[in-house]
């Protein structure tokens, strides 16, 4: 394949966005001086690679040569000048990183920064997360970052709400160097189709979180919490709900004032100490279309089922269990009749092809919704003559104790059984 390269000479404060065509690769080496991407200094003897839909940011401030490929003849490379953005995130991880300090030197009284990452779609909220985790790791804290926002997960598969203890940084979300992540289910990408779950489960994961921060290191390390970019109306609300459950003392407001103003009215109103800062998005982020959307949710599946180790099995179809969490809700039945319903069984038929997650919940005596996710799986196919099912997971589903609940989602994972050549 023809590769075409190109050296660029960086000056202080320059930019180069890194956006690969559809479906294309672009490759980043770093030839001399210094420069980072998302606040991982980058090393000079590794070559870094985006593959579509993925995008990143390089930035230098000393300056820097960088070299940059890519799998296609006509390659256009973005500089970047005078965009405050990067400095902004700078000054930013040093209020958080005087804050941590200021931790330890209280022995517990003081706690370290718990920040909530917010603003409409495409405003640099991931970008921001990933530098303001990345400059924590380097100067050796773990901090705990959540992911809440189900579309377009960093820390996981979509669909989920997750938080994870970082233990190095990372370049890219979804190659994320973790330890105890805790995905919860939600079964959607869309935040509106289920607001009272979504809040339930946000409380659910802040427990999980909370309990982490016994540990006097990993309280001082703090949390960062990305969201969704549904900011008006309910969405706010379930801001203020995040805020609540993950008590936060920190807020970056992205691309949108009047937003960081009306958490500051709220704090105010209830007494809640809280500090709102403010940043303008990445010159370079361009909002992304439905489609890219939908593109990086398949990339992500892609990137678990086939680019990683996983089981393919077969399994007695009577051993699993399909199941569809949900919030208490009233549903109208043909004759009229209202009916309050919650978690609900699935049929085999209508959960093929889609993202499932397994739970670890032993039955569905219990809420199956409050337990965590032990992996994810696809049903490739099933057959109830012969009491068989087909799937390809994470987990080895047979050594898994009957029944194994299976969690429903929205999210499609077709792009699977292509790539195997499973036939219809």
């Amino acid at each position: 394949m023809d590769m075409s390269r190109k050296e660029l000479d960086l000056l202080h404060g320059h930019q180069v966005a890194i956006i690969p065509g559809y479906k294309r690769s672009v490759y980043v080496e770093l030839v001399e001086g210094q420069a980072e991407i998302f606040g991982m200094f980058m090393s000079a003897d590794e070559r870094y690679c985006f593959t579509y839909p993925h995008r990143a940011v390089l930035a230098t401030y000393d300056g820097c040569r960088v070299a940059v490929e890519a799998d296609n003849c006509d390659l256009e490379v973005q500089v970047i000048k005078d965009d405050p953005f990067p400095a902004l995130v700078g000054a930013m991880h040093a209020v958080l990183e005087q804050q941590r300090q200021d931790a330890v030197k209280s022995a517990g009284e003081v706690v370290g920064p718990k920040v909530l990452v917010v603003g409409p779609m495409d405003s640099g909220k991931s970008s921001c997360c990933r530098a303001l985790l990345n400059y924590a790791v380097q100067a050796g804290w773990n901090p705990t970052f959540v992911d809440v926002d189900a579309g377009q997960q960093g820390l996981t598969l979509p669909g989920t709400l997750s938080s994870a203890i970082l233990r190095a940084g990372t370049n890219e979300l979804g190659q994320v160097d973790h330890a105890e992540r805790v995905d919860l289910p939600f079964g959607r990408v869309n935040l509106n189709e289920d607001c009272k779950l979504y809040q339930a489960q946000i409380w659910k994961l802040a427990e999980f979180v909370q309990s982490s921060f016994s540990n006097a290191h990993l309280r001082a390390s703090g949390a960062i919490i990305n969201t969704a970019g549904w900011i008006d109306s309910n969405g706010f609300l379930l801001l203020l709900e995040i805020a609540k459950a993950f008590q936060v003392d920190k807020v970056i407001a992205l691309e949108n004032v009047y937003l960081g103003h009306q958490f500051r009215q709220w704090a105010a109103d209830h007494g809640v100490l809280l500090d709102v800062l403010f940043a303008r998005k990445p010159t370079c982020l361009a909002e992304r279309s439905i489609e890219t959307r939908r593109d990086y949710r398949d990339c992500m599946v892609q990137s678990v089922f086939v680019r990683r180790p996983k089981f393919t099995v077969t399994v007695p179809l009577s051993n699993l269990i399909f199941y569809q969490v949900a919030s208490f809700h009233a549903v109208e039945t043909r004759n009229g009749k209202k009916l309050g319903v919650s978690n609900q069984i699935a049929h085999a038929g209508n959960c093929r092809d889609r993202l499932l997650g397994v739970s670890i919940a032993p039955n569905l005596v219990v809420d199956v919704k409050q337990f965590p996710l032990q992996g994810f799986a696809v049903l490739l196919s099933f057959q109830t003559k012969t009491d068989e099912a087909r799937l390809i997971s994470t987990v080895d589903l047979n050594l898994l104790p009957a029944p194994v609940i299976l969690l429903s989602t929205v999210v499609s994972a077709v792009t699977v059984r292509e790539s195997l050549g499973v036939m219809n």
